[in-house]
């Protein structure tokens, strides 16, 4: 496969994600949940569809960094590791789900990780 195809696999990434945030967005109209999170983990539909689209988010930015993006920059092997770090962060956020209890210290903790903000 060409490996210039891989450079817009990001930009399908990020329609997977805007789609599926409006989409929550919508359903949240007059919802008492104030994360997209929350709402996802509120009912089962909701759930899988973030978390299929968050890992259909993370497969697509996976293969745009590692077949495209690191090759073509030259990027160290350090960003490699931080990129790995960052792509399994981003996946346990969308399938770990705000609830109560340990997946809900989970889901926060990578979760503001991942956003690069401290967790308190």
């Amino acid at each position: 496969m060409n490996e210039n195809i891989y450079k817009h696999f990001a930009v399908l990434a990020a329609l997977v994600f805007w789609c599926s945030t409006i989409y929550m967005l919508k359903r949240l109209k007059g919802s008492r949940h104030n994360f997209i999170s929350t709402h996802a983990a509120s009912n089962q539909k909701a759930y899988l569809l973030f978390a299929t689209a968050v890992t259909i988010e993370t497969v697509l930015y996976t293969f745009f960094a590692f077949k495209w993006f690191i090759p073509t920059f030259g990027m160290s092997r350090l960003f490699e590791i931080l990129m790995i770090l960052l792509l399994v962060g981003h996946l346990l956020t969308g399938l770990v789900p705000e609830t109560k209890g340990l997946a809900g210290r989970v889901h926060w903790f990578v979760s503001y990780s991942v956003a690069g903000k401290r967790y308190t």
